[in-house]
């Protein structure tokens, strides 16, 4: 997908020395996070409240989640959440040093024990985010080491033999006068420390602000 997710990856990939294929089924890229305003929330290594911990913000998030149905709902979000916490100062990191986005306002927003929502000076935090990585992104696709393919809806996952590993994709591409399309497929590889995996709408069972155009929460 061609949201700032997906943009971020190939980007991390293309840094690498990777070729990389990126699928959009929109005729634009960004997806819902063009829309976003708050900011992103982070415990950096130094953070702008020196009582902050990752720990506090995990125990925010946790707070704010509720209740689980079950035992292993409870198990897998609790290793989003874990994931989440930790990882986000390095998502702020990416943010400034690759993109070169100062972020440097931070406040505290609604759910939060401590300030660290960390947004630009100017401008929508999503927005910025999106047209900072668009033009990181139109280097590489002018080199020929990245190809971008708007319009275009992954159908299938092509997975190994052991049904762990995700060889490719199969895919449908709309033209742009009428809207109709061939098929293909290819293949894609990542690097040994950035898993992903697949996902969908209400595949957590929650709600999310998503415009129409957007396939996950």
């Amino acid at each position: 997908g061609g949201g700032l997710a997906g943009m971020t990856a190939a980007l991390t990939l293309l840094d690498r020395g990777g070729r990389v294929v990126l699928l959009e089924k929109e005729s634009f890229l960004g997806g819902n996070s063009a829309f976003a305003s708050s900011g992103i929330n982070a415990v950096q290594d130094d953070p702008a409240d020196p009582a902050d911990t990752v720990a506090a913000y995990r125990a925010d998030i946790v707070r704010s989640a509720g209740n689980y149905s079950t035992a292993e709902e409870q198990r897998s979000n609790r290793l989003l959440i874990d994931t989440l916490a930790a990882g986000a100062g390095g998502a702020l990191r990416f943010i400034r040093e690759r993109l070169r986005l100062p972020f440097d306002q931070v406040g505290r927003l609604g759910g939060h024990s401590h300030s660290r929502t960390y947004r630009p000076s100017d401008g929508m935090a999503g927005s910025k985010l999106v047209f900072t990585a668009q033009k990181a992104l139109a280097a590489f696709e002018q080199s020929g080491q990245l190809r971008v393919l708007k319009r275009a809806r992954v159908t299938r996952l092509l997975m190994g033999d052991d049904g762990g590993a995700v060889l490719g994709v199969e895919y449908e591409q709309r033209s742009k006068a009428d809207g109709s399309g061939g098929s293909g497929g290819g293949g894609g590889g990542g690097a040994p420390d950035t898993p992903s995996s697949p996902g969908g709408p209400g595949s957590l069972g929650v709600s999310g602000t998503r415009f129409n155009f957007a396939s996950a929460y």
